[in-house]
């Protein structure tokens, strides 16, 4: 909201009752939050990313009812360094997720697709995704196919971005492909980009540190210069801890 001036969108999968206090907090500070059915379990494999792709096709649903032209498929460990002017078509992140070999290439072939064919089905993408509203549905029930045939093996959590290039594939759409994320996979290294995506952990800063209660305090990391990748994630992390303590104070 600070950056691109929106509302976001949140899908809370399987949280009709007892919604965490958090999502009360991000309504209060603008975002739509919207409990739905959790779809992570299919045929007894339990898979987290499911729910991506049904975040996708539920939001192409309520999308249509709020007028919206496109959809913008975020991770929530993604952090702004400026407004992004998304593009008007569908559009991917770069990402090297090479889609010729193994269990990708294996059931690339069952689905007579050509890898190659164009870049996306060479090297693959991450989010965000910039999905134009009217092939929303369409792509997430190909993306749900392919990650569905992912699950039937042994399969890696980076599947799901090869069973959304290998949906692309099916569906012979070739997504323009732009730079707008840099991880931390190199902490200490000039912020460039206008996203940073925060999906890896270092000596510095791990989502996994703060996974049980009791595990201390994610509002205060260690520090960096505010240049760096990780010096950008710790200095919004500490704004957003001041954020939702001004909304504590306001409801109080």
């Amino acid at each position: 909201m600070t950056h691109q001036g929106v509302s976001p969108l949140i899908l809370v999968h399987g949280g009709h009752e007892n919604l965490d206090a958090g999502f009360t907090e991000a309504e209060k500070a603008g975002a739509l939050v919207v409990p739905t059915r959790n779809h992570r379990v299919h045929n007894g494999v339990d898979w987290a990313a499911r729910n991506t792709v049904a975040a996708l096709i539920d939001a192409a649903r309520i999308g249509r009812d709020l007028d919206a032209t496109h959809i913008v498929l975020m991770d929530p460990d993604l952090v702004w360094t400026r407004k992004v002017s998304w593009p008007g078509v569908l559009s991917v992140d770069r990402c090297p997720n090479d889609l010729t070999t193994g269990l990708a290439k294996k059931l690339a072939t069952e689905a007579g697709l050509k890898l190659g064919a164009n870049a996306d089905t060479t090297w693959g993408s991450r989010v965000p995704y910039v999905v134009p509203i009217e092939q929303a549905e369409t792509i997430g029930w190909a993306w749900w196919h392919f990650m569905d045939r992912f699950a039937e093996h042994e399969f890696h959590w980076s599947d799901q971005m090869r069973a959304w290039s290998l949906a692309l594939a099916a569906l012979d759409l070739a997504p323009n492909r732009v730079t707008l994320t840099q991880t931390n996979w190199r902490p200490e290294a000039r912020v460039t980009s206008a996203l940073i995506h925060y999906a890896y952990p270092n000596s510095h800063f791990a989502k996994g540190w703060y996974a049980e209660p009791g595990d201390g305090s994610p509002w205060d990391p260690p520090r960096l210069p505010v240049a760096s990748v990780q010096g950008w994630v710790h200095r919004e992390i500490v704004r957003a801890a001041a954020f939702y303590e001004q909304l504590e104070e306001v409801a109080a």
